[in-house]
């Protein structure tokens, strides 16, 4: 997340993003994030009192730029492996052409990791997760919404938690914001969740562990502590 201000306040992702893309600067913005990620790593692990694993977003022109897979080796040997997570909307992969296969093989295969973001309102094909090094789905928060009072959302939810394990992959439930979503979330077998506005990815406890309290404390006092440390990224536990 990176959030910019305007007359000073903050402009949504949405705007800067679409106007980042149109006037040819979305490449050099990418860029200059992951330099802020390999600067402010130290210090975040710091303040978080562990090892973290940082996400970007990625566009369609960055992955079409030759000179991108080498801006992330250099990011990806900086930080360490398994630390620089890539994420992408569907509409970024959806077409699964050789150009796109190839380039993202590249970027794996040079340390990153690839997370397919918002899953589920883009393009009705999952057929690409079949064929791309795809490693994290983060749930759209469209269907974690109503997880603890629509048993048709919960339903969903479910059916995308047992494909991601049937493929091995690390799902996170984006867009919680009450601590009965969580728990609903951790009885259908969601082990990491997202707040609204893109913080610190929170582990939930095990299904097993009944203490209630427990998890609406971890939950909220995580979630705070990762907008006080986290500043303008996001950041993946």
């Amino acid at each position: 997340m990176l959030p910019t201000t305007r007359t000073g306040s903050y402009s949504t992702p949405d705007v800067f993003i679409a106007a980042a893309e149109e006037s040819g600067l979305i490449v050099e913005l990418g860029e200059r994030v992951l330099q802020r990620v390999v600067e402010d790593t130290a210090s975040l692990e710091a303040a978080a009192g562990r090892p973290l694993s940082l996400g970007c977003n990625m566009s369609a022109h960055q992955l079409r730029d030759a000179a991108f897979p080498d801006l992330v080796a250099s990011a990806v040997t900086a930080l360490g492996d398994n630390k620089l997570v890539l994420e992408m909307t569907e509409t970024v992969v959806v077409t699964h052409d050789e150009e796109t296969d190839a380039a993202l093989r590249k970027l794996t295969a040079v340390g990153a990791r690839l997370a397919i973001d918002d899953f589920g309102v883009g393009f009705s094909s999952i057929g690409y997760l079949q064929h791309l090094p795809v490693a994290i789905l983060k749930i759209d928060r469209s269907f974690t919404r109503d997880v603890d009072s629509s048993p048709r959302a919960a339903a969903l939810v479910e059916a995308i938690l047992v494909m991601g394990a049937a493929l091995d992959l690390r799902v996170v439930a984006e867009g919680i914001e009450r601590p009965s979503q969580a728990l609903r979330l951790r009885e259908a077998g969601c082990v990491a969740v997202v707040g609204r506005a893109g913080e610190l990815v929170v582990t939930l406890p095990a299904a097993g562990d009944t203490r209630e309290e427990t998890l609406e404390l971890t939950f909220f006092l995580k979630a705070w502590q990762s907008r006080r440390a986290a500043g303008a990224l996001e950041l993946e536990a």
